[in-house]
């Protein structure tokens, strides 16, 4: 019993230090998302002024307040169970109302950048675009009024590429810090006016390499945090037509030349195929260079907006002899390409060797039902090829 009564005043006090302890700890998880979105004006709202900068505050976690801006603010349900937030733009369903917002939204008026991370520019006659970046950007992404399409991802500084837009469904997933339902939040908020914008994710530092200045809001971890993301958005919403990229009707080229070359793997006869799918193209490119020892990688190809064609000639006795596209034109779903089958000139030097020579192209902006190869010179019908999903 004595032993009890020295330990008892003990274990009281270490019980109260527990108890004062755990009064000074705050209680629950905070976890903070920042997302900043340069050109505030594209994310609508009334009273936002263009040239804004725009950072959108997430909060997740189990904790009652949280201090953000120097001020404790309260965290309320999920956003998903709230009906005067849920359905908000640019709410995530799984954040954590903040003083009875989705999220809590700051702006400031932007100051003048030297250049933007990325611009992007409408080809004329056709449904490419010209990027070009200032500094090297994480992704660009683009919005045309109906439809998101990928444009670049991890291009570096002082790229000049054209590019074919993918359609793609959720175009901001796996950008930056974001998560899932934050960047399908972001994507559909900004396309929610149904207005034309490229949206280019880039890092603080490269921000600041292209703008001379840093972003308004950049990374600001507040204390007492268990977790702290950051994502940098800068948005651009006129979109211009580059005219030096145009090129008049008379010399505007509808095809490009992928490839060609005198040697493959052999075939019968003269051949003239559409090319529908990757697998299609990896197996015809695997022919196009089974005589090399070093092939080039299969190319990309977008079949969902290019139509792609290959001509291969039957051995032929020499050199000398090749295949030329001389005009690609379209009507409606046909296209017709004239073409010149090249002999070597009479008495003309050539090499005793088996030939077997080929061209692989493709057509931009056009998913074609059937491909007319006909000559050049003499306008005769050579060969038909008709897509396997053409209705004949």
């Amino acid at each position: 019993m004595t032993t009890f009564a020295a330990r008892a005043p003990l274990t009281a006090l270490l019980a109260s230090f527990a108890l004062l302890a755990a009064a000074c700890d705050p209680v629950g998880t905070r976890i903070v998302h920042d997302v900043t979105l340069v050109d505030g004006a594209a994310i609508g709202g009334e009273g936002v002024a263009e040239g804004e900068e725009v950072r959108l505050r997430y909060v997740y976690g189990s904790a009652d307040t949280v201090r953000l801006g120097g001020e404790d603010r309260t965290l309320g349900a999920l956003v998903a169970d709230d009906e005067a937030t849920r359905d908000a733009p640019f709410a995530v369903a799984a954040a954590r109302t903040v003083d009875d917002a989705a999220f809590l939204r700051e702006a400031r008026p932007a100051e003048p950048i030297e250049a933007a991370p990325a611009t992007v520019a409408r080809i004329p006659l056709t449904t490419d675009v010209d990027v070009r970046t200032a500094a090297a950007v994480e992704t660009v992404a683009y919005f045309d009024g109906e439809r998101w399409f990928a444009v670049a991802d991890d291009v570096q500084a002082d790229v000049a590429r054209r590019v074919a837009p993918t359609p793609v469904a959720h175009p901001l997933r796996g950008a930056g810090a974001l998560t899932p339902a934050e960047a399908d939040a972001i994507a559909g908020g900004l396309a929610a006016d149904g207005a034309p914008l490229v949206v280019t994710v880039v890092s603080p530092t490269a921000f600041e390499a292209a703008a001379g200045r840093p972003p308004a809001f950049g990374p600001s971890e507040p204390g007492g945090l268990d977790e702290y993301l950051h994502t940098l958005l800068v948005v651009q919403r006129d979109l211009a037509t580059d005219a030096s990229r145009y090129q008049p009707a008379e010399e505007a080229r509808l095809y490009d030349v992928v490839a060609e070359g005198t040697q493959a793997a052999p075939v019968e006869r003269d051949a003239y195929r559409l090319v529908e799918d990757r697998d299609a193209l990896r197996s015809l490119w695997a022919e196009l260079y089974a005589p090399s020892l070093d092939p080039p990688p299969t190319p990309d190809a977008r079949f969902e907006r290019e139509t792609w064609f290959a001509v291969r000639l039957a051995p032929r006795p020499s050199s000398g002899y090749g295949v030329e596209i001389a005009d690609v034109t379209q009507e409606g779903r046909d296209l017709f390409v004239d073409l010149r089958l090249v002999e070597p000139p009479e008495g003309a030097i050539t090499s005793t060797v088996i030939t077997h020579p080929w061209v692989l192209a493709r057509v931009l902006g056009v998913e074609a039902e059937a491909v007319w190869f006909r000559d050049a010179d003499a306008g005769d019908l050579i060969a038909v090829a008709r897509s396997e999903r053409a209705a004949f």
